[in-house]
């Protein structure tokens, strides 16, 4: 895609995420999908006193729009506020909690979840 699209936040579908565990705890929109970018994806997560452990298979960076965003690493806790940028590379497990958080996140490769585990 070649022309620059608009993406309104009250136009977004969020939906649960993070399984049954975290159901009204968490909320997911992909603004940027593989239907506007062969390349990179992009959305906004809802965090509000959940618990969400996974491990990336891509890179990602995450930006605080609103509240407290918490990713623990391993043994290390990154606790993040409005403003703050954090780097995931690919291959990080991790887990995502937050308090009132509002994430804005863009990841590469948007089709990752069709390419081999080790690619």
């Amino acid at each position: 895609m070649s022309e620059v699209v608009h993406i309104k936040k009250n136009s977004m579908d969020f939906s649960p995420f993070g399984g049954a565990e975290n159901e009204g705890k968490a909320w997911l929109a992909r603004a940027v999908n593989g239907g506007l970018s062969k390349t990179m994806g992009a959305g906004i997560l809802h965090l509000n006193g959940c618990d969400i452990s996974w491990t990336l298979r891509y890179d990602e960076v995450c930006v605080v729009l609103c509240g407290n965003f918490l990713l623990h690493v391993g043994i290390d806790l990154l606790s993040a506020g409005p403003g703050d940028i954090i780097w995931i590379p690919k291959n990080t497990t991790v887990s995502y909690s937050g308090e009132g958080a509002e994430v804005f996140y863009a990841l590469y490769p948007v089709d990752w979840s069709t390419r081999p585990t080790d690619a």
